[in-house]
């Protein structure tokens, strides 16, 4: 035995008090221990192996997910910025305007100008009251998108050969707000009028404008107006002089509603809910009576007589209303009204 192992050989005797040791004894344990020292050591190189090997993954993904965090911030494009929209669009508030909707006889708001579209696509202007004896401007309209281009052909204005654009949107029923683009020069110039701004940034442009519609009456914007029923008005006798222009039957209801012309030569045309004239014939103001005859090409019979007994007349807020008593209606003509608003023009 060697004197390592006689030592533990005593060492052992005095643990276990006096038992004896063998060599044999002494072979096994050495082996126990040798091997107990054999695994610790391969457990430890196992951990070892182990730690390295998941840092060695762990490295180049965390340096992957920087390198591409980085690319990434570096590669994207900036978010992309809502474009503010200019003031003329925040002013067309609404819908785009079609022909459909276009169709019948529209006034310039708190304008002089009238305008009748047709579904065909013609298309008639006026500041004068004489829409329809003899218009300011005769043409064709286009509609693409919200832009409306119109091309004059005739008209007492001189305007055969101009141009007129404007960008619209229905802003509400009876309302179309316009943008004029496009604007032609003299009388052929719709006459834009300023419509209620009140929610619109400053500043303002002059042109801005709005058309209300008069036929079909569908909006109650300008004839839902009862000058005629309040007491104590400043009527007067009707005067011829006072008369000419395109007067709409005061109060009508949602849907109808008729137009009457009235030029200073004594001719007169009645439009109904369509826009387009059902009656045309002469008038005159006789003893106080406006006496309405039709000369043919409508649903009375020349001759037939329509007669507003009693006529006087009365200046409202921003316009003319007359009344009268319906008498004689001898072909029951359904425009027979006591009272009427005349839209304002540039020549009253």
């Amino acid at each position: 035995m060697s004197t390592i192992e006689e030592r533990l050989a005593r060492d052992i005797e005095a643990v276990t008090r006096g038992v004896v040791v063998t060599e044999h004894d002494l072979r096994d344990a050495r082996e126990e221990l040798d091997e107990r020292i054999e695994n610790k050591q391969r457990r430890d190189r196992r951990r070892i192996l182990a730690v390295a090997v998941a840092a060695a993954v762990v490295i180049p993904v965390v340096g992957y997910a920087v390198a591409r965090s980085l690319d990434d911030q570096t590669s994207a494009p900036p978010p992309a910025k809502t474009p503010e929209k200019s003031l003329d669009d925040q002013f067309l508030t609404g819908t785009a305007p079609t022909a459909e909707v276009l169709n019948g006889f529209w006034r310039v708001d708190n304008g002089g100008t009238v305008m009748l579209f047709d579904p065909n696509g013609g298309v008639r202007f006026d500041d004068g009251g004489t829409l329809y004896a003899d218009p300011a401007g005769v043409g064709r309209y286009q509609v693409d998108g919200d832009l409306i281009t119109i091309d004059v052909s005739a008209g007492r204005g001189g305007c055969a050969g101009q141009t007129i654009a404007l960008r619209a949107s229905l802003a509400e029923p009876g309302v179309l707000r316009t943008v004029l683009t496009e604007p032609g020069t003299g009388r052929c110039a719709p006459n834009q009028g300023m419509a209620d701004l009140a929610d619109m940034p400053a500043p303002v442009s002059v042109d801005w404008g709005a058309l209300e519609q008069i036929l079909p009456a569908n909006s109650g914007q300008f004839i839902d107006v009862r000058y005629s029923d309040e007491p104590g008005g400043d009527w007067q006798p009707a005067k011829a002089g006072a008369l000419p222009g395109d007067w709409v039957a005061e109060g009508q209801p949602e849907g109808g509603g008729f137009v009457l012309e009235l030029t200073d030569n004594g001719s007169y045309s009645v439009a109904d809910s369509t826009g387009d004239p059902v009656d045309r014939g002469s008038w005159s103001l006789t003893g106080g009576d406006l006496v309405l005859t039709t000369t043919g090409g409508s649903a009375c019979s020349p001759g037939d007589r329509l007669v507003l007994g009693g006529l006087e007349t009365v200046e409202g807020t921003g316009s003319r209303i007359m009344r009268g008593k319906v008498g004689q209606n001898a072909c029951d003509a359904p425009w027979s009204q006591d009272a009427w608003v005349l839209i304002p023009n540039n020549g009253n």
